[in-house]
């Protein structure tokens, strides 16, 4: 698992995340011990804490799937503290700012005004 450039690393994360999620869906073994999706959760936060130092969008959904993961298997802590990094690195994006007016849509200024303001 070499991903070198951060949008291999990004991507793969995603990835791992989407899979560790997913495998809570698959019954599990009788007397299986452990956590399902284990290994894919690992390996998204490896890759995930290899491109630190760099923000991008795929570490805020890496982490939201990670956190979604994490109270699937009833790690609520752990679980809250992904979602708060997942929200801190998308308004270091401007995410929070960006879905507010969608360029596509006229809007008039009045309605801007009072929805957003008043």
């Amino acid at each position: 698992m070499a991903a070198g450039s951060p949008v291999e690393r990004g991507f793969l994360s995603v990835f791992f995340a989407v899979c560790a999620c997913a495998s809570g869906l698959l019954p599990r073994e009788p007397g299986a011990v452990g956590l399902v999706g284990i290994d894919y959760y690992q390996k998204a936060l490896l890759l995930f804490w290899a491109s630190s130092g760099e923000v991008f969008l795929e570490q805020a959904q890496c982490l939201g799937l990670l956190a979604v993961c994490s109270a699937g298997w009833n790690t609520v802590a752990q679980s809250w503290r992904l979602a708060g990094q997942a929200v801190r690195i998308a308004q270091d994006l401007g995410l929070h700012i960006a879905s507010l007016v969608c360029p596509e849509i006229p809007v008039p200024l009045a309605l801007l005004g009072s929805r957003f303001l008043g």
